[in-house]
């Protein structure tokens, strides 16, 4: 929907997606929750929090560590362009009435 052509557009589509699901749920929007999702959200792809539900922290920083060694040419990576971006888009969903 907003392009892949660099991982900060990619990253930053979680930011908004967040956003809409918790629009869509009452609930209130915030970056932590996208930076330290729940565990249901993390089993998929850290399959042995499924078994050791206590090791959400670990995961969390195996995520983190992810997102911070990848690495594009010529491209902006940074979390904080992901997030700027996410929160421009969220902007312009709630001007065109798309979200609350």
């Amino acid at each position: 929907m907003y392009g892949s052509n660099d991982l900060t557009r990619l990253h930053s589509s979680t930011v908004t997606l967040n956003a809409v699901k918790a629009s869509r749920t009452g609930e209130k929007s915030s970056v932590l929750s996208t930076v330290f999702p729940k565990r249901e959200y993390l089993e998929r792809r850290y399959p042995y929090l499924k078994k050791r539900p206590y090791l959400l922290p670990v995961a969390w920083a195996q995520r983190i560590a992810h997102y911070a060694s990848e690495k594009q040419s010529g491209a902006d990576n940074s979390a904080s362009g992901s997030i700027k971006l996410g929160k421009e888009r969220i902007e312009l969903m709630k001007r065109y009435g798309i979200m609350d």
